[in-house]
């Protein structure tokens, strides 16, 4: 424990964190640790092992938010006195993984490949605590009396239910569970009809948001929907109300079971980009799918050719995406994104007011501005102020402290703007009252300026 702590405080910090996000882009991308960092990637994980573990969210999750263990099926099978059930789990990481069962119905007699394991309960349900690697997972339930419907984690698609030794052919999930109880299930065909929805924005890099809509009848089963990316797309972040992952090969696997679901993708992609092909596909994807387009005419202007325009609100494209662009899309088709020009024309420079009051200073050597910029920014996203005026701290309309930096030449400071419409309070410093200066000092035009002076008395 000593060498230990004597190791901790040597090391510096930024090392630390080096290595914590070396093991964290080998986790994700399979890439190779460097050699100098080998044997501490455990040390740098300690108390942020879920970084091992992929997340279904856009963005960067909460430790909350990563999914560290995959099910497989949930085989169950159950009678009037009790039941037994088995699953095999992919685990990242030590993690709990939730078991069937409840408060009420708990189970009992736990195993992890045959060894038993200690069932405890974990966010209000019964869970085991697993290393990584592939396991199973096998317990038994009694009960003096059949419940009519056994509790079952979210997270778990796929049930293949027995009751007094006959298969269920359609096993029925409510709110709560998996039903038990006696029930007359007429059998419905496994089938399922696809619907895709994509948004692509003309971004550094181009981003694609993809969202695939399932209507599912029959089964609870696993499908396959190879090719879910274009190529040259390189997932992000995955987000579904079912089981859902994306294997390396590009390949979605959702665990489904009947109901209307829908499944989100984010990808990224070149920039820029000059064409978008869908390549062959095969059932289940749909013959057609439906792409909307977002220009950013700040990085340039463009015109989509090679695909045939179609009406969002008729195609059903969900609501925040009707302002754009829609075109139909199929695996012969080429969307070709035309460039036009580049960048912005001077019709789309900044149109900003400057307000400056001016204190002089009751020893009069010096002055304190405060001035308050408003307008609309289209360009720059930085206003810099220049010598001989230093600018000292700047604040938004809502009262938000911005930071100041120094600019990219010697005698800038300056603040970086993240909206287009610009609100903005900034305090600087004059140190001399005579001489010539600058009418404004920021390195921006302005479209009306106006200003005050305001001096000690006599």
């Amino acid at each position: 424990m000593q060498v230990a702590e004597r190791l901790r405080r040597l090391i510096p910090r930024a090392f630390v964190f080096a290595l914590i996000s070396c093991v964290h882009a080998a986790a994700l991308a399979q890439a190779a640790v460097p050699p100098e960092l080998h044997g501490w990637e455990e040390w740098a994980l300690r108390g942020h092992e879920s970084h091992r573990c992929p997340w279904l969210v856009p963005g960067m999750p909460a430790d909350d938010a990563r999914v560290c263990a995959w099910p497989s099926i949930l085989e169950l099978q159950v009678d009037e006195h009790g039941g037994r059930f088995s699953q095999r789990w992919e685990a990242s990481t030590d993690t709990w993984v939730p078991q069937p069962g409840n408060t009420e119905n708990w189970p009992e007699e736990v195993t992890i490949d045959g060894s038993p394991a200690a069932v405890v309960s974990h966010k209000d349900s019964p869970a085991v605590r697993m290393a990584p690697g592939a396991h199973t997972v096998a317990g038994v339930f009694r009960w003096a009396r059949r419940p009519e419907t056994l509790a079952l984690p979210e997270n778990v698609g796929l049930v293949a239910v027995s009751i007094g030794g006959t298969r269920l052919l359609n096993p029925q999930r409510s709110d709560t569970g998996i039903i038990l109880g006696a029930h007359a299930i007429a059998r419905q065909d496994d089938r399922v009809d696809v619907r895709v929805f994509r948004r692509l924005d003309d971004s550094a890099p181009a981003l694609l948001t993809t969202e695939v809509h399932l209507a599912v009848a029959g089964e609870a089963r696993e499908i396959r929907l190879p090719s879910a990316l274009p190529a040259g797309f390189q997932p992000t972040a995955i987000e579904s109300a079912l089981a859902a992952r994306l294997d390396p090969d590009n390949t979605l696997r959702v665990q489904v079971r009947p109901g209307a679901f829908s499944v989100t993708v984010e990808a990224r992609g070149p920039s820029p980009i000059s064409e978008v092909r869908l390549g062959q596909r095969s059932l289940p994807w749909p013959d057609e799918e439906v792409w909307s387009f977002a220009s950013d005419d700040r990085l340039r202007v463009v015109a989509i050719e090679g695909v045939a325009a179609i009406d969002p609100a008729q195609a059903d494209v969900r609501q925040e995406w009707r302002n754009l662009p829609a075109y139909r899309m199929n695996p012969a088709a080429t969307l070709r994104v035309v460039e036009r020009s580049r960048g912005l024309s001077a019709a789309d420079s900044n149109e900003l007011q400057l307000q400056r009051t001016a204190w002089l200073d009751f020893g009069g050597k010096g002055y304190t501005i405060v001035d308050r910029v408003t307008g609309a920014m289209r360009q720059g996203w930085r206003l810099d102020l220049e010598e001989p005026y230093s600018l000292r701290s700047a604040r938004t309309a809502s009262d938000e402290p911005l930071l100041v930096t120094a600019g990219m030449t010697p005698g800038l400071t300056g603040v970086e703007i993240r909206g287009s419409l610009l609100d903005l309070t900034a305090v600087s410093r004059l140190e001399r009252a005579g001489g010539s200066m600058p009418a404004s000092g920021w390195r921006t035009r302005f479209t009306g300026v106006s200003g005050s002076l305001v001096v000690a008395p006599g």
